[in-house]
């Protein structure tokens, strides 16, 4: 568990604002067109965000 926070505290570290895209995708959305859709409304390409995270909640299970 230390091992794990020790990480933890390694990344918070490094990730800055603006540098993580988190997108809720809409129903029958691929990640990529979630992630495309919210970099366009950022006005950035989706390439300028190094860390993505798409959530899906849509279906039988929750997917990340």
């Amino acid at each position: 568990m230390s091992n794990l926070k020790a990480r933890i505290e390694k990344l918070e570290d490094r990730i800055r604002p603006g540098t993580v895209l988190i997108v809720l995708a809409e129903r029958g959305e691929t990640s990529e067109e979630a992630i495309e859709r919210a970099a366009r409304a950022w006005r950035r390409s989706a390439e300028s965000f190094p860390v993505k995270i798409v959530l899906d909640f849509h279906g039988g299970a929750a997917k990340l």
